[in-house]
């Protein structure tokens, strides 16, 4: 950081993992900055419901309620724009979570978390947002009591001080790191963007192959005229083998695909010993439908492992495998004609009930020509080779970016003439 200049003269902060503080910051108790918040959706008057997710409080969309919809929202908090958001719950499973949040919009939140507003008018509610998302990174919340708690409140919480620099300084500080927090998220994008292009070129290749799109009626003329169409039935093999008990656990998720539960920040809940038997496999490079393919396609799987015996998993049947043909299906089922097509066999299924194989085996499905299939297949291996280099870019991106933010809540350096 030694583009940026230092405070001359500092102290150390009650807090010691925060190290030392510049001379002028105060050190105040939390609850003389904050008060918890008590406001209760009495009456339902808010609607607008809010989530914490990744460390941000964003609206809740509709369709993401299922299964955790209450019967009423009467009990939920209203929360402000300014206020903070602290996620307490399931501490002792789950040590990747991000539990603080800022919001800028008003809506209601699970009362199970804890909502916070500022006291007095010398306090800038995002600096603290910062300093506690960095603690939050540090796992900071982890080590209350000497070990790992199933839950903090706000009794705890409230009763330790934190620096506080003025008020102006909170400010500079807080434009300083929506700056450089932006440029960061914006590079991020970028990156990600230019996967994205990729998985949409082989998206239509996957459908239209070299053809301009058709938009035809009937679903199996949208194809190119050399292609073969067959029932899924005729090209697939569900499989459902259980009883693997020391297999990896695997997470079915729309945007990453199939992939270890360890290798992922939510929170799942593992199966007991009598629900690892009943679990299916899944084996490297076969097909699984998830309780939400009818939004985001089939999941292709690069790994090893079980999944919820919900899930539907299936194989190409050998006498057409291939591994060109698997990584075209990887894009085809995931395509948006074909998850489309999905959604006019599950007309009536309640929302949340899982696609059969014997529902899927009734779609007409393309088998491209060779030409197709090896485009679709180079087209991947850049995918690929973009995306493990996007990854390792990003990991670095993240870890100045949080780097940053500790050097700036802390006073480690001074931002107050890097904001115009």
């Amino acid at each position: 950081m030694s583009e940026y200049k230092s405070y001359s003269k500092f102290k150390d902060a009650e807090e010691a993992c925060l190290g030392a503080i510049p001379e002028h910051w105060e050190n105040r108790v939390l609850k003389y900055i904050f008060s918890e918040n008590k406001e209760k959706n009495t009456g339902g008057i808010e609607n607008h419901i809010l989530s914490l997710s990744y460390g941000k409080v964003i609206s809740k969309k509709g369709n993401e309620n299922f299964g955790l919809i209450p019967e009423s929202f009467d009990t939920y908090q209203i929360i402000n724009p300014d206020y903070l958001v602290f996620r307490f719950t399931d501490l002792q499973n789950d040590h990747k979570s991000l539990r603080v949040g800022y919001s800028d919009k008003k809506g209601i939140i699970t009362s199970a978390y804890l909502g916070l507003k500022k006291r007095k008018e010398d306090i800038h509610s995002k600096y603290f947002y910062y300093l506690f998302h960095s603690l939050d990174t540090k796992k900071y919340f982890y080590g209350f009591g000497g070990g790992v708690r199933l839950s903090i409140n706000w009794n705890t919480l409230s009763k330790i001080k934190y620096p506080v620099p003025a008020l102006s300084e909170q400010i500079a500080i807080t434009n300083f790191l929506d700056k450089k927090t932006g440029e960061v998220e914006r590079l991020i994008s970028d990156k990600e963007e230019t996967i994205k292009l990729l998985k949409e070129k082989a998206y239509k290749l996957s459908v239209n192959g070299f053809d301009e799109p058709k938009h035809v009626n009937e679903w199996e003329d949208n194809f190119p005229n050399d292609w073969k169409t067959l029932k899924a039935k005729w090209i697939f093999n569900e499989i459902k083998i259980k009883n693997k008990p020391k297999e990896e656990l695997l997470a079915v998720t729309q945007n990453r695909g199939v992939l270890p539960k360890s290798m992922c920040s939510e929170s799942f809940v593992s199966p007991d010993e009598k629900g690892l038997l009943s679990q299916k496999l899944v084996i490297k490079e076969s097909f699984v439908i998830s309780l939400r393919s009818f939004q985001g396609g089939i999941e292709f799987s690069y790994y090893q492992g079980i999944v919820s015996p919900a899930y539907t998993v299936f194989v190409i049947k050998e006498e057409f495998d291939n591994e060109k043909l698997r990584i075209f299906y990887k894009y085809f089922l995931k395509s948006k004609p074909f998850i489309e097509l999905l959604n006019t066999i599950i007309s009536g299924i309640r929302d949340g009930q899982n696609i059969s194989f014997t529902d899927f085996s009734t779609l007409n499905i393309p088998i491209p020509d060779i030409k197709t299939q090896e485009a679709v297949f180079e087209i991947d291996k850049v995918i690929t080779a973009q995306e493990i280099k996007a990854k390792k870019e990003i990991t670095l991106l993240k870890e100045y970016q949080e780097s940053l933010i500790s050097e700036a809540v802390t006073g480690k350096i001074d931002v107050r003439d890097k904001v115009q």
